[in-house]
């Protein structure tokens, strides 16, 4: 991955967890929910299989690399709607999508401690906070 695309990946994760331990809005700056019992990456994987997202494997598998992280990677073709890279264009005030991510899938995988963030408009990896 080049420099310029590390700058202009589309991401999820909260800027910062305020001291009472609840995430903020990154766009509001507003508290969200606070982090869940966080879901180790098998059982996060295995639930985002049940929620129709197509993983694909791990970070390490795609990047190639043992030291890339420890996230999942997930396809963001043909996965019932969970991923639009470009619903900024038909969704501007986020009622879907939440920077891509179908708003239901990203308030379920906040609070247990993940987030998501696009590679390109194919590929999405899911982090843990």
């Amino acid at each position: 991955m080049s420099a310029n695309s590390q700058n202009t990946a589309i991401s999820t994760k909260p800027n910062s967890l305020p001291e009472n331990n609840k995430k903020s809005n990154p766009v509001l700056n507003e508290p969200t929910s606070a982090i869940s019992e966080p879901l180790s990456r098998m059982a996060f994987t295995t639930e985002l299989k049940k929620r129709g997202v197509d993983v694909c494997g791990s970070t390490e598998q795609f990047y190639n690399a043992r030291n890339s992280g420890g996230g999942v990677w997930c396809s963001a073709e043909g996965t019932d709607g969970n991923f639009d890279y470009h619903a900024w264009e038909h969704d501007p005030k986020e009622e879907v999508y939440v920077m891509g991510v179908k708003k239901e899938l990203a308030e379920w995988a906040e609070p247990v401690g993940w987030y998501f963030e696009f590679y390109d408009a194919g590929t999405v990896m899911a982090w843990e906070v």
